[in-house]
């Protein structure tokens, strides 16, 4: 039901509290959402299966990603151990590691945001089910998406500072 722009939703919601009996709840949209939200988060095993399986995906990714980190590493550690043999410090390494890190990221999760928008209509017109991935989630998962491979990076860091010239020439 919607209300009249000239009325105040909190307003009709007060009156509406009062004279109903106690046992009816009379919430407001966002008050529902967050209900809602609250009901399927904490009161059913979804919320659980959810929560359990992103953070299985997360470390998952973190694995991946140093795999294919460590795999460029292993394949250029010659040419990491010249840049060492003429002077340049771990720090500048690390820095190529980060930027590595940074766009593994960035690749990936381009065409994964587009392949999920396509997936997210698919599902729209088979489910009639609205799904919406708004600006605020996508932006949260690039955060997320290159915090996993910084982390993954981080872990790489060590083949680098291992790598020694004398041993590889």
């Amino acid at each position: 039901m919607f209300v009249d722009p000239a009325y105040s939703p909190g307003a009709i919601a007060a009156t509406l509290r009062q004279a109903l009996p106690p046992s009816v709840t009379v919430l407001l949209r966002e008050q529902v959402k967050a209900w809602e939200r609250s009901y399927w988060q904490y009161s059913t095993n979804i919320g659980f299966v959810f929560g359990l399986l992103t953070i299985m995906g997360f470390v998952i990714g973190i694995i991946l990603c140093y795999q294919i980190i460590y795999a460029d590493i292993a394949d250029h550690l010659s040419e990491y151990a010249t840049l060492k043999a003429i002077g340049y410090r771990n720090i500048f390494l690390y820095g190529v590691i980060f930027q590595e890190s940074l766009l593994l990221a960035v690749m990936g999760f381009i065409p994964a945001t587009l392949l999920t928008y396509g997936l997210y209509a698919i599902s729209q017109h088979a489910t009639g089910l609205v799904f919406e991935m708004r600006l605020d989630r996508s932006l949260n998962l690039l955060v997320m998406t290159v915090l996993m491979c910084f982390i993954a990076g981080l872990i790489s860091l060590v083949k680098v500072q291992q790598s020694d010239p004398a041993e590889i020439f």
